[in-house]
């Protein structure tokens, strides 16, 4: 028991630590690879919910992400993938 908890408490700081690339890349894993805007918004919401809390316009920061960093590729308007 003392193990599952030290593991989880573990997660939860990466978590808090992680860099909005690590945050798109582990929401595109969740979702397949390939997914829209509005997945991934609520992906993101879901998997890094002190991200989101610390930064109101976390939604332009999931786009500038997924725009900048050459990792993601846009298949059609609003769909992203792994580049």
């Amino acid at each position: 028991m003392l193990i599952l908890l030290g593991n989880l408490a573990r997660e939860q700081a990466a978590r808090v630590k992680a860099t909005w690339k690590a945050v798109i890349n582990l929401v595109l894993q969740r979702l397949g690879g390939k997914a829209d805007l509005k997945s991934i918004y609520d992906e993101v919401a879901r998997a890094a919910p002190e991200k989101i809390a610390e930064n109101p316009s976390w939604k332009a920061k999931c786009r500038q992400v997924l725009n900048s960093t050459g990792r993601f590729t846009s298949t059609e308007r609003g769909v992203w993938q792994f580049a």
